[in-house]
């Protein structure tokens, strides 16, 4: 949300499709916490149930076709009902260009930022907690290779409705840019992101396995910089050039 020139991105995000059911069912199928969508918070109570041979409706909700037990047929269920959000990735600044000629920053990577978006009408905190170690965990921002790593601090919210910005550098951006509509702004530090194009992600944590933590995504973009239609489908690359070293970054029309 800084004030610069904006382009509109194709978004790659589906929205809900209700069950075909409507009238007769107050909640979609799949909605597990009834809250009217089917989002991240019911496939975590979905995967406490997988594979589990003894649930059966309508004592067990997550038997979602009615055929006892949970399995492949009941997530695509869920997936058939699945609604973007609770947060977006909203906009990109990739391939930024220095444009004074007086400024202290020499590297134009460092005006790099992102900015996420909450969707909904409730604060999203971005940490989750392990009951079994008994700790909250933080949500993570990354790139493709990982080259951006970035553990969000706990407690960190998004009010309903409203933005975050991740920067690279926080000096630089405030130097170059300002966040409008009150947009807490947190840096990313080491790590850039790819100029040709790549997938960033959000991520919330999930279970630990073999003494690794999984992450569950919420969100990603695999963008490009418009001239890399081999790594398209169909060979054509749809993305704009402007960004890539225009001045310009990319902005969700979902």
């Amino acid at each position: 949300m800084p004030n610069i020139t904006r382009l509109s991105l194709l978004t790659l995000l589906i929205t809900a499709l209700l069950a075909g059911s409507a009238a007769a069912v107050d909640y979609p199928v799949g909605d597990l916490d009834e809250d009217r969508r089917v989002n991240i918070q019911d496939l975590l109570i979905f995967a406490g149930y997988w594979l589990d041979e003894g649930c059966s409706s309508p004592e067990c909700e997550t038997d979602l076709d009615d055929m006892g037990g949970v399995d492949g047929a009941d997530f695509a269920l869920l997936a058939e009902n699945w609604s973007v959000g609770p947060l977006v990735i909203n906009e990109i600044m990739y391939d930024p260009r220095d444009q004074n000629s007086g400024s202290p920053y020499t590297d134009d990577d460092d005006f790099e930022y992102v900015e996420l978006y909450n969707i909904e009408n409730y604060s999203v905190t971005l940490q989750e907690h392990d009951s079994e170690l008994g700790i909250d965990v933080g949500w993570k921002f990354t790139d493709e290779d990982e080259s951006i790593d970035f553990t969000f601090p706990l407690a960190t919210t998004i009010p309903p409705g409203g933005y975050l910005l991740l920067v690279k550098d926080e000096d630089a951006f405030n130097y170059r840019y300002t966040a409008g509509g009150g947009a807490a702004i947190l840096e990313w530090g080491d790590g850039k992101c790819k100029n040709g194009g790549e997938k960033i992600n959000l991520q919330m944590p999930g279970d630990m396995e073999d003494g690794e933590r999984c992450y569950i995504r919420v969100d990603r973009v695999n963008y490009s910089d418009g001239s890399h239609p081999e790594n398209c489908p169909g060979g054509e690359d749809p993305w704009p050039s402007e960004p890539d070293g225009d001045g310009q970054s990319l902005h969700s029309t979902g």
